[in-house]
């Protein structure tokens, strides 16, 4: 359920209240943090205020949360509900639940996974243990092993990629990591 976090000054105002913060410093925080109204994806103030500006509905879904018995998780704006497959009888008021806070559910970013089915969540896959997908997995060992059969060194972007699957799969990535570097 994605959408822009502090879509305009005046979103962001409404949101004071909420915040426990005086107008005047609600509208400096949004003059610094947004450019032509809108929060700039990446920027490095977006997780601090994505969870100032969702606070509220953290709250609201994690008392629905305990009383119903599933788990709710967040990533800057994407909320991801995992539980027994009752948890689909709950859509309808989770997105009411969103939308009463001011903001809108993508419905295209909108998707069910069954337990049966590869679970995705912000690109990885998340079943039985956080990782790369095994495409994922295997065009990164691709790319590295046809780098180092070139014979050249391995560039930043390559071996980026290799830690970065050793920091998502330790196992795999570790044995690509010694494979290449012998360490």
């Amino acid at each position: 359920m994605g959408g822009r976090m502090v879509r305009t000054p005046t979103h962001s105002q409404k949101k004071a209240n909420v915040w426990g913060t005086r107008l005047e410093a609600t509208g400096l925080l949004t003059k610094l943090t947004t450019w032509h109204n809108e929060l700039p994806q990446g920027a490095p103030t977006s997780n601090a205020l994505a969870n100032l500006a969702l606070l509220r509905i953290d709250l609201r879904i994690t008392r629905l949360k305990e009383q119903q018995g599933f788990d709710y998780s967040r990533w800057v704006d994407d909320l991801t509900f995992s539980g027994p497959e009752r948890i689909l009888k709950f859509r309808g008021l989770l997105q009411r639940i969103v939308e009463s806070e001011g903001f809108n559910v993508k419905p295209d970013k909108t998707k069910t996974e069954l337990a049966k089915d590869r679970q995705t969540v912000t690109n990885f896959v998340v079943n039985t243990k956080v990782n790369l997908s095994r495409e994922k997995r295997s065009a990164i060992k691709k790319e590295v092993a046809m780098a180092c059969a070139s014979g050249q060194e391995l560039s930043p972007s390559i071996a980026g990629k290799m830690y970065w699957l050793r920091a998502v799969n330790p196992e795999t990535g570790a044995r690509l990591v010694k494979r290449v570097l012998g360490r």
